[in-house]
């Protein structure tokens, strides 16, 4: 909760299960600041808009790192691994092994609205939905300065999947040495996918395999 500093959570196996809508494993939210969190296993089920750990509104300078985190949604999308859904910065998410399951729109990691200057490097994430439009890492609405590094993706689902997706004003990141390969039952589908004034990222040294029917980038 809010004005949670300096914590250590670690060595946690925490399983969120819920008919409906909006599980979360672990939740930093409002002035959490310097927190620790490692070496937790964590499952989220319920409906949709799942999520495993969530730093949300001014959570800065925490340390997500070697957690495995498993984000299912019953029937329908948003299940997402880790989520930053606002003014989240200068936060280290290392190491981590993510999936998530549903119908789309899943995320393995989610970093928005000016949440600045995180590292995002070493993670294994894969995303899978019974439809399309599921993501590895996803920095949305002027998001800036993040560096997104060395991490090994894998998507899958039908159509209008998505390595790493950059859109809505997403400036100066750095994403380089990734893997990434996304799958599609039809296309198109996307290794890196930059829409609505993107501008100043840099965009090296990464390795792509797209799968599909047409029309995969």
């Amino acid at each position: 909760t809010g004005n949670s500093d300096n914590n250590s959570i670690t060595n946690n196996t925490i399983y969120t299960n819920g008919t409906g809508a909006s599980n979360y494993g672990m939740e930093l939210v409002t002035n959490a600041l310097n927190n620790i969190v490692t070496d937790n296993i964590i499952y989220t089920n319920g409906t949709n808009t799942n999520a495993g750990i969530t730093l949300n509104n001014i959570v800065n300078n925490n340390t997500v790192s070697r957690n495995i985190i498993n984000s299912n949604g019953m029937s329908g999308g948003n299940n997402r691994g880790i989520y930053l859904p606002q003014i989240a910065s200068n936060n280290t998410i290392t190491s981590n092994t993510i999936s998530t399951h549903g119908f789309n729109n899943g995320e393995g990691i989610y970093i928005a609205s000016s949440s600045n200057k995180n590292l995002v490097a070493n993670n294994v994430i894969s995303t899978h939905g019974s439809t399309g439009s599921n993501s590895g890492i996803v920095l949305y609405s002027s998001v800036r300065d993040n560096n997104v590094s060395n991490n090994t993706v894998n998507t899958s689902g039908t159509s209008y999947n998505y390595g790493i997706q950059l859109s809505s004003t997403a400036g100066n990141n750095t994403i380089t040495s990734n893997t990434i390969r996304t799958n599609g039952s039809s296309g198109p589908n996307h290794g890196i996918y930059l829409v609505t004034s993107v501008a100043n990222n840099t965009i090296t040294s990464n390795m792509i395999t797209t799968d599909g029917t047409s029309t995969n980038y």
